[in-house]
């Protein structure tokens, strides 16, 4: 319950709270209203001045009137005055914001009599009349405006005046009535107060000796124990190993004694004699004199066997150039006597007074012959290109089989591309084009004619997680003879006449430079295959 209870003071104030609050209610509806006016009088000017520029613009214009053109000018340009200090005003409704409004629609008015007079035909009467309708709207609502923001500013020092009531009224009446309500329960506050000093007189001594009867209990229960642990300590700084301390109690400072009788423990255990640390250490210095022998002998036999690889590599390289230089002069032999006897024939035929065409085609073929065994030469020996890019494996192998298509109709055979799987692959791009065409060119020239050849992608992933993305070539023809198999891949090698045995030789090398892996094999029907793999670039 209140503790003014239904005394007079709280009617009057809830009388002229109500007041209050319905002048508050009063103003906020007025003050929608004329915020209602002023958007309908802003719309109205918007409108006057679209009739201004469209309609009653062109008939001036029409009609040939400068006059009348000018005035509309000035019609104008009052309209846009009118709305700027209706804007001003209904921001800071001043006096003088008052009486520049109303002048301006007071010159409004004139430039619009004046419009009325000139001559501007019979089809502009009647917008003419509807900007005088919408001039005599906008003067309407500006004085409702006005009237409006007086009513507002009486309406706000009513509501000041109700204010300061209601403040006279709880400085005069309710807090005079609060003090009175309050000083009973003072009193009784001041004697319970009174009480309690009387209580503490007695009980702060009683407090005191009980605190000084119990501190004197807790030192003596603190020092001994730790008189007991300085005592360790000094005995263990001494040399004392076997020194304990009695545990007594299962308190924190029990459990600290029997964690120094644990320490001790461990370090008489850990203690040794002097003679066994020197024992130690002489057996530490044999061990290292063992182990830089052993390190030097190790050292000694790495740089004999380094010695012995570089030889080897040194014979290795020595062989491949004399097979190399075999293959070439053996190669090159060939077309060199095919010219040797050519010319013969043709110096015979030229002694006798003849001449043959025939001699100029054989000679042709041949050079062509060694043309393209030095391009395949300049090829196996090219070092490989700085330059690489990540691209996808299935592009490069359907620019192949594009490639290889004319040969292949010549052969009677079909290469079909089977490119399902398909992974981005680090590559030097016109090397690797060139391994697809030699290994797709090889399927074709040992395919039986109306054979199919096949290029299919697969996907693969090693023991160690590397993935993989390779493809087969795959022909109908004989297969690789099982002694074949391992010199494949040998420069000048070949079973085919006339061919130079240095196409799959230059695949293997693109591969390995793409650290991949190229396989020849046969299908278990005898067909031959070959598998090629490369590394999957990274992603990203």
């Amino acid at each position: 319950m209140s503790l003014l209870g239904n005394r007079g003071g709280s009617g009057q104030v809830g009388s002229e709270r109500a007041k209050l609050v319905r002048a508050g209610n009063a103003l906020m509806q007025r003050r929608d209203q004329l915020d209602a006016t002023f958007e309908q009088t802003t719309q109205t000017l918007e409108r006057i001045d679209a009739l201004l520029d469209g309609p009653l613009a062109a008939a001036a214009l029409e009609a040939g009137s400068g006059v009348s053109l000018m005035t509309l000018r000035d019609i104008e340009a009052k309209t846009a005055r009118i709305g700027y200090w209706l804007t001003l005003f209904k921001h800071r409704p001043t006096a003088a914001a008052r009486q520049h409004l109303l002048d301006k629609v007071r010159k409004h008015h004139g430039a619009i009599a004046r419009f009325a007079e000139q001559p501007l035909g019979a089809a502009a009467q009647p917008l003419r009349d509807r900007v005088s309708g919408m001039h005599r709207e906008v003067a309407t609502n500006i004085a409702l405006l006005l009237t409006g923001e007086t009513e507002i500013s009486d309406a706000a020092r009513q509501l000041d005046a109700l204010s300061e009531s209601i403040d006279d009224i709880f400085d005069n009446e309710i807090q005079v009535m609060l003090l009175e309500d309050l000083s009973e329960p003072r009193k009784n506050m001041e004697a319970a107060f009174a009480n309690l000093q009387r209580t503490l007189r007695y009980l702060i001594p009683l407090y005191l000796l009980i605190a000084l009867a119990t501190g004197l209990l807790l030192l003596r229960a603190i020092i001994t124990p730790v008189r007991r642990l300085a005592a360790g300590t000094q005995a263990l700084g001494a040399g004392d190993l076997d020194y304990r301390i009695a545990v007594r109690g299962n308190d924190e400072l029990a459990a600290l004694a029997r964690q120094f009788n644990t320490m001790a423990q461990r370090l008489q255990e850990s203690t040794v004699s002097r003679k066994l640390l020197e024992a130690s250490e002489q057996r530490l210095q044999a061990s290292v004199v063992e182990l830089r022998q052993e390190i030097s002998e190790r050292q000694q036999a790495e740089r004999e066997r380094e010695a012995l690889q570089a030889q080897l590599r040194h014979s290795e390289t020595l062989a491949a150039m004399g097979r190399l230089v075999a293959g070439v002069a053996h190669e090159v032999r060939n077309p060199l006597f095919g010219i040797s006897s050519t010319l013969d024939a043709m110096q015979a035929s030229a002694e006798a007074g003849r001449t043959n065409p025939r001699y100029h085609q054989v000679l042709r073929r041949e050079v062509d012959r060694l043309n393209g065994l030095m391009t395949d030469l300049l090829e196996y020996g090219r070092a490989p290109p700085a330059e690489r890019a990540v691209e996808p494996l299935g592009k490069t192998l359907t620019e192949a089989i594009r490639n290889c298509q004319t040969a292949a109709r010549m052969a009677g055979v079909e290469v079909l591309g089977r490119l399902e799987q398909d992974a981005a692959v680090l590559m030097s791009r016109d090397r690797l084009l060139q391994v697809h065409v030699n290994l797709i060119e090889n399927a074709i020239q040992h395919a039986p004619r109306g054979s199919t050849i096949i290029v299919a992608t697969q996907a693969t992933v090693d023991d160690a997680g590397r993935h993989w993305i390779g493809y087969l070539v795959m022909d109908e023809g004989p297969g690789f003879a099982p002694e074949d198999l391992a010199h494949v891949f040998d420069p000048f090698f070949t079973r085919r006449h006339k061919g130079t045995g240095l196409g799959l030789a230059i695949a293997r090398r693109i591969v390995d430079e793409h650290h991949g892996v190229i396989e020849p094999g046969n299908r278990p029907d005898g067909e031959a295959v070959v598998r090629v793999r490369l590394p999957v670039a990274p992603a990203g």
